[in-house]
């Protein structure tokens, strides 16, 4: 089981059930990258996304890359910020495809969490626009619930992102190449 993460919650009965009221909760770990690209000096983003189910069992994952103008009009020091919500963006979107009431979302980026909970009061309007649609996303679920954990607890998200930048590497690379 990838993600047995039955410490993180804190409503976690001591039998490690993570059910409430016969309803179950399931997992989303999220994580979204970016890096500079190399000589082009082109950064490029990928997302991954899993949801588990109570058991830890992975049920869908998620793997893209952000294409195109992901970046708008973000000042660098938001871009890690920009792409985590994306990445939990399209997790919540998956979760909701699925018909899942309760989610449990899990995330090692400290201020995405700090934004996510309402400790921390969002300054710049892009950056609240973003976190709005979050939290517009996770009003749709009966309940639904963020962590923040150490990067080991979404190492599988984490390898889902670095895949979907990796790709667009090669694939860069490969079209560089047949020219």
């Amino acid at each position: 089981k990838p993600f047995n993460n039955k410490g993180a919650s804190s409503s976690s009965s001591s039998s490690g059930d993570d059910r409430t009221g016969g309803v179950e909760v399931f997992r989303l770990y999220f994580k979204g990258l970016f890096r500079n690209s190399g000589r082009s000096g082109a950064e490029i983003a990928g997302i991954g996304a899993a949801i588990c189910d109570p058991e830890g069992n992975v049920i869908l994952n998620v793997q893209k890359g952000l294409i195109g103008d992901w970046k708008s009009d973000w000042d660098v020091e938001n871009l890690q910020l920009k792409v985590e919500l994306k990445s939990l963006i399209e997790g919540l979107n998956a979760a909701l495809s699925l018909d899942i009431k309760r989610i449990d979302c899990f995330c090692d980026y400290h201020p995405l969490y700090q934004y996510i909970t309402q400790r921390w009061l969002v300054q710049q309007q892009r950056i609240g626009t973003v976190v709005d649609q979050v939290c517009l996303l996770q009003r749709k679920f009966d309940r639904s619930r963020t962590f923040h954990v150490a990067r080991k607890d979404v190492k599988f998200a984490f390898q889902l992102a670095k895949g979907a930048i990796d790709s667009q590497i090669t694939r860069s690379a490969e079209s560089s190449h047949a020219r």
